[in-house]
């Protein structure tokens, strides 16, 4: 699997399986998938949006992967509890 394959598959409109979405959180969160490619597949939800199922999925895939992959939370420890905002980090 390969993350291009996802971002071209949810731009056409497709639903991602749940092997899918969990394999693209489980590699983001080891760090090998860029932040770039994630971008891009987080505009194609934006845009073609996800159904009930993805949703869950995704949730349950991110809250699985928080321990062992601390990637997604790593921006908010390394700011000292700074949290994003439009137009860049604040208190």
């Amino acid at each position: 699997m390969q993350a291009v394959e996802l971002i071209r598959k949810k731009r056409d409109g497709q639903p991602l399986s749940t092997a899918e979405i969990t394999w693209l959180v489980e590699q983001y969160t080891r760090e090998q998938i860029p932040d770039y490619q994630v971008s891009a597949w987080l505009m194609a939800v934006y845009w073609r949006g996800m159904n009930a199922r993805e949703t869950s999925d995704l949730t349950l895939a991110m809250a699985r992967y928080r321990p062992t992959g601390s990637c997604l939370w790593r921006c908010r420890r390394q700011n000292d509890g700074a949290r994003p905002g439009s137009h860049g980090w604040y208190r």
